[in-house]
């Protein structure tokens, strides 16, 4: 089997209705679907036994509801398929969607294989790749990569063999952010090669509320940072990691935050980030070697530290 989808269910029953509607309807049948039930349990399975006679599937229950991070990692230690991806009931795909992405594996073979970050909500943004790597790449050799890569979780095929050897990475914190870089933190920490792909091949698209926290979005990049520290692998990568960081927190962290319209939120938001830079990213601008190139992203990040310009930058960037 090529592919294994994990989909985490929460309360989305008209999404997983979908979500089961447009798997019944791909071109290619060479996928199995792992689905982690958490609650409305009986609902839940009357609509995916509906799936039966159509689709591969598993089911793993969630019974601790321990976050959505942790029934990834329940529902990759189920995954048969050469890679694995990441979804959620509110994804959009094509009904070639699987048969494309199976073209997409085959070719690149690599560990980690990216494509184009879309979503609608909560912020509207075509995350275009940044550097472009077509074919299988050794990290080490192209470090840059870890830099202008998206970490969020849904826009890669992780080889599957590699997403399990994070099984028993313990979790720095718990999330249930679609956005969350915990998962691809944790994957970029052991695998060896990467490359990616010109093409969107999932739309993501969630309520800010149900979605995302940017005040736990930024305590997730400050514990992958100190898991710099532990990893003799990522410590290799500290300029890139603290780039990575700076830029998904001052472009996407403050544009959610934008898009809730809470003051509060903000304020605390921008407080987090001014001590994070007075900490761990102290004289950053000065010495980080990605902001000392000549180029536009770099230019935009030189920011004033003030929510208004942070929120401004997000409009600039996109």
């Amino acid at each position: 089997m090529k592919l294994s989808l994990i989909l985490p269910i929460y309360k989305d029953q008209k999404g997983l209705t979908k979500f089961i509607s447009r798997m019944k309807e791909q071109t290619s049948k060479d996928f199995q679907v792992i689905f982690v039930v958490d609650t409305n349990r009986e609902k839940v399975l009357q609509t995916i036994d509906s799936a039966s006679k159509v689709i591969k599937y598993k089911i793993v229950f969630n019974s601790a509801r321990s976050g959505r991070s942790s029934a990834i990692m329940d529902g990759a230690a189920e995954a048969t398929g050469t890679y694995t991806i990441i979804m959620s009931t509110s994804d959009s795909f094509k009904k070639t969607f699987v048969e494309d992405s199976i073209k997409v594996i085959e070719k690149q073979k690599s560990d980690i294989i990216e494509f184009e970050a879309r979503f609608k909500s909560p912020i509207k943004f075509d995350g275009k790749i940044r550097l472009s790597i077509p074919s299988e790449t050794v990290i080490a050799d192209k470090p840059e990569i870890l830099a202008y890569s998206y970490f969020f979780d849904f826009n890669k095929f992780f080889k599957t063999s590699v997403l399990k050897k994070t099984l028993e990475v313990p979790e720095r914190a718990l999330s249930n952010s679609r956005y969350s870089n915990g998962i691809s933190s944790k994957v970029f920490a052991v695998a060896k090669t990467y490359s990616n792909v010109r093409k969107n091949l999932v739309t993501s698209k969630a309520e800010l509320s149900q979605s995302f926290n940017p005040l736990q979005g930024i305590r997730e990049w400050e514990n992958f940072l100190e898991r710099l520290e532990e990893s003799a692998t990522l410590k290799n990568y500290t300029s890139e990691i603290e780039y990575a960081a700076y830029s998904y927190i001052a472009i996407f962290l403050f544009a959610m935050a934008g898009v809730s319209k809470n003051q509060i939120l903000i304020k605390k938001l921008l407080a987090k980030h001014n001590k994070l830079m007075e900490t761990r990213l102290a004289n950053f601008f000065e010495t980080n070697k990605y902001m000392l190139k000549n180029n536009s992203e770099a230019k935009f990040l030189h920011v004033k530290s003030s929510s208004q310009e942070l929120i401004k930058l997000y409009k600039e960037f996109k």
